[in-house]
């Protein structure tokens, strides 16, 4: 008889053992399946943020609120103001462009250009009211190209942008 109460209980402890390996692997597996599956969405606790570098200052602001705007449509997409300001000399044909990447991608894209023969100084700045990006996103890069010295004019009035030397940079904002 002892031998028989005995093995009953070398069987509960098994079965208590088993019971505390299975509830340790499931909260291990919910732990790794949790994870994976978190996103980061470009979205700024608050507005404006802003990068400087020694030639330009880029801030993400608030959208401006002008009817015919698009607005943020949640889970979707959320809407922010952008500008760009020259804090060094004047700056001749520049460009603006700005980049969005898609998880899981290493190809990034486009939100917006501006167009070419931009003329930007300290008085003069490039703003874009209102552009959309996706909440799946979490980085924003923006790319800035231009000369500092204005294009020739040649002999048959045609401007000659290609003669001065370009210049780049790139701004990454992440979540």
């Amino acid at each position: 008889m002892l031998l028989g109460n005995s093995n009953s209980k070398l069987k509960t402890m098994e079965v208590i053992i088993m019971q505390k390996m299975l509830f340790s692997f499931l909260c291990i597996f919910c732990f790794v399946i949790g994870s994976t599956f978190t996103v980061h969405a470009f979205s700024p606790k608050h507005l404006p943020i802003s990068q400087t570098s020694d030639r330009w200052k880029i801030e993400i602001k608030q959208p401006e609120k002008k009817t015919g705007l698009v607005t943020s449509k949640k889970d979707v997409f959320d809407t922010y103001g952008f500008e760009v300001q020259d804090i060094g000399k004047d700056a001749y044909h520049v460009i603006v462009e700005v980049f969005r990447n898609e998880p899981d991608s290493q190809t990034k894209y486009e939100l917006f250009t501006s167009k070419k023969d931009h003329v930007l100084s300290k008085e003069v700045a490039f703003n874009h009211a209102n552009f959309p990006i996706s909440v799946q996103s979490d980085e924003l890069e923006v790319i800035i190209t231009w000369q500092e010295k204005p294009s020739r004019l040649l002999k048959d009035g045609q401007k000659d942008c290609e003669s001065e030397r370009k210049y780049k940079q790139t701004f990454t904002f992440k979540h």
